[in-house]
């Protein structure tokens, strides 16, 4: 079933005024302007204790996002879009010119030629999934507009956010009651007959705010066919939500690190090969999350602890990085 959404979009608009609510492969915007909001909103229903409006967050996770774009419904966005006829011709030349060959029993079978998908690695990829996204962009805006959805404000006078997207990663805010519910789902619903895409509710995730009682969050949650979670795991790389025990939270990162100098365990690196190591690689996993939060010193210096330990292990055996019975120098 192929579906073009009716998109509200002008000829001659520039991408970046379209695209408000997308960050990724947009001029001057940043994977951490999603990260902050995504973060400010779930501490905000995080907080709310009172009233009788309630409110949800949902993280949907798309399985195999660029794989299952439906080649019939892409030319369709870009005619709304307001690209020339043959430009989108160029574009779905280079999109359905790929074919496949399989072995089986070592005799070739194929060219096997596909109906769907766009080309992981292909440069224009990226760019043509996010045009693909604005065809959801647009069923939101207009049940916004509509009056069906309502997005979510931080506090007064804040801008209402309704959704925010990164390529694939996607995040909606609907006030919790049954009738937006089933109106976010028909949404979804929609958008995956149109393109081809398919929402893995296993791997999807609800967070309502604390005003709502056990027995409505669950009846939501079982609508939306989502279980619903304290906070919203991992978003982007970051943790959406921030408890009391920081260091808690932010193990995992001491788990990456110790997983990355185990796998050299059995390299003979010298110390020009460990100070690059160190430097270029174990020093930049927690670069990104402090970018965003304040780590806690007590787990910085445990990193710290860690990488003088490997700095000082002597030769392959690395067995000491954890238990630092190499004596070492802080300068």
């Amino acid at each position: 079933m192929i579906v073009v959404l009716n998109t509200h979009i002008r000829n001659g608009m520039k991408l970046s005024d379209v695209m408000i609510e997308q960050s990724a492969f947009v001029e001057g915007r940043s994977i951490l302007d999603n990260a902050l909001i995504s973060i400010e909103v779930i501490h905000a229903l995080k907080r709310k204790t009172q009233g009788r409006r309630g409110e949800l967050a949902l993280k949907i996770d798309i399985s195999k996002a660029y794989d299952k774009v439906d080649w019939g419904f892409l030319p369709g966005v870009l005619t709304k879009m307001g690209f020339t006829e043959v430009w989108i011709w160029w574009v779905m030349m280079c999109v359905s010119s790929v074919n496949y060959s399989i072995l089986m029993n070592y005799e070739r079978v194929g060219p096997i030629s596909p109906s769907r998908g766009l080309q992981q690695g292909d440069p224009l990829s990226p760019n043509l999934f996010i045009l693909v996204t604005e065809g959801l962009t647009s069923l939101i805006h207009q049940a916004v507009g509509r009056g069906d959805l309502h997005g979510v404000r931080i506090c007064r006078g804040a801008p209402e956010v309704s959704h925010i997207l990164f390529a694939d990663d996607c995040f909606f805010f609907c006030r919790a009651n049954v009738a937006e519910v089933h109106e976010l789902m028909r949404i979804l619903h929609t958008y995956e007959q149109a393109s081809g895409q398919e929402i893995n509710l296993a791997k999807s995730e609800v967070f309502i705010s604390r005003n709502m009682s056990p027995v409505d969050k669950e009846e939501l949650s079982r609508i939306l066919g989502v279980k619903q979670v304290l906070g919203t795991g991992i978003y982007l790389g970051l943790p959406s939500m921030i408890g009391r025990s920081k260091k808690t939270i932010f193990s995992y990162i001491k788990d990456r690190i110790w997983k990355k100098m185990n796998s050299w365990r059995g390299c003979a690196l010298s110390k020009a090969g460990k100070e690059v190591m160190i430097k270029s690689v174990l020093q930049a996993i927690p670069s990104y999350i402090m970018s965003m939060f304040i780590l806690p010193s007590s787990l910085i210096d445990d990193i710290e602890k860690m990488l003088n330990a490997f700095w000082w292990s002597g030769g392959n055996n690395n067995n000491n990085i954890n238990n630092n019975k190499s004596i070492h120098w802080l300068a």
